[in-house]
């Protein structure tokens, strides 16, 4: 039977409500093996009851009742969530980092992770902005193999609050979206068919069904 999870839209802080609401759909529909936050878990600048709901989860005596994922979206962390990511973060191996042990913080702007569960997840965080993409030079012409980025080119990145090109082309670039390269028997080490004969058709044929199965090899990696 198929993994389900649930997705919840924009916490900001409330997050007595998350656990009394998704506690009772995990009762009534579950169980779902994770649930994930599209868009800001926490409040930037916490009311005082948001800020004692906050500590209550960094301090455990607020639990969340699924494995829950979060990440980089439109506002900053609170200082006391960052200071735990940044402390947690040194000994985290796979994109993610423990908050809590039911909570996990996806590293980077836009990436993919794999959770406890195995199911593997691309992400991307940010606000769209068309005009500051396009200032930034939109994609063009890109070719994950040959894009690279500097530690210090990535962490000026996610500062931005705003999706830019790096942020999609960072993604782009994570093996989980790069296409096997074809064989040297794939590719034809014999000399090519001449055009418009029977042999040239066959290999024709034969070269598209290898993409077509390169293509569907690489879809499912991501599912």
């Amino acid at each position: 039977m198929p993994e389900k999870v649930l997705l919840v839209g924009p916490v900001h802080g409330r997050l007595l409500e998350l656990v009394s609401k998704t506690s009772a759909i995990q009762a009534k529909h579950g169980p779902f093996a994770a649930l994930f936050i599209v868009g800001d878990l926490f409040a930037s600048t916490p009311t005082d009851d948001a800020a004692k709901q906050q500590s209550d989860l960094l301090a455990g005596t607020l639990s969340l009742p699924i494995p829950t994922y979060f990440y980089q979206a439109l506002g900053s962390l609170p200082a006391d969530v960052g200071k735990r990511i940044s402390e947690a973060r040194a000994s985290s191996s796979n994109g993610l980092v423990a908050v809590t042990p039911q909570l996990h913080w996806a590293a980077g702007k836009s990436g993919v992770f794999t959770t406890a569960q195995g199911l593997r997840v691309a992400f991307v965080g940010g606000d769209w902005d068309a005009g500051a993409f396009a200032t930034h030079g939109g994609l063009g012409d890109f070719d994950a193999e040959d894009w690279h980025e500097s530690p210090s080119q990535r962490a000026e990145d996610e500062k931005t609050t705003y999706i830019t090109p790096s942020t999609v082309r960072r993604l782009l670039a994570h093996p989980s979206f790069r296409l096997p390269k074809p064989s040297v028997a794939e590719e034809g080490s014999a000399p090519a068919a001449k055009e418009g004969t029977l042999a040239a058709a066959r290999a024709s044929a034969s070269a598209e069904q290898a993409r077509a199965a390169r293509q569907s090899a690489a879809l499912e990696m991501l599912q």
